[in-house]
């Protein structure tokens, strides 16, 4: 929460901030929050108060700004259905789920950017999810009948 600057990622003029697989959410300020000169990639900005967002290119993504998805390809403008347990994991049934651009990095265990912020793997599922955490796969239920 910023009360008189930027809340969440401000970038000047001069050099345009990149942000793959991050969450940007939450953020309240009377200038700009959310983002601003950035370009998303497998990225989600989401419920911001504030300035509008200001984002320069955008692939893969989930943000309120992104309407026009041929500008913007294989983004999605809809809410990312956030746990509401202040986690900002995705619930099963994000439209965020598996629907980010596969990287190399992100399936090579040497690499530290291969697992998301809980340090799970960053593909769990058929594919990445948006956002800086990977929802799990590995949920079921077991049926002993005896």
């Amino acid at each position: 929460d910023a009360s008189g600057g930027a809340g969440g990622v401000y970038s000047n003029d001069k050099s345009l901030a990149r942000l793959v697989n991050c969450t940007v959410v939450s953020n309240k300020s009377s200038s700009c929050a959310g983002v601003r000169h950035c370009e998303l990639i497998n990225s989600i900005v989401w419920d911001n108060t504030g300035a509008a967002s200001t984002v320069t290119a955008a692939t893969n993504s989930c943000c309120k700004a992104l309407a026009d998805t041929e500008k913007y390809p294989g983004c999605i403008t809809e809410d990312p259905r956030f746990y509401d347990d202040g986690s900002w994991t995705l619930r099963l049934r994000s439209p965020c789920k598996d629907t980010a651009m596969p990287f190399k990095w992100m399936t090579n265990p040497a690499n530290a950017r291969s697992k998301d912020l809980a340090g799970n793997d960053r593909v769990a599922g058929a594919g990445p999810d948006m956002g800086c955490y990977e929802r799990q796969t590995k949920i079921g239920t077991t049926i002993i009948v005896k």
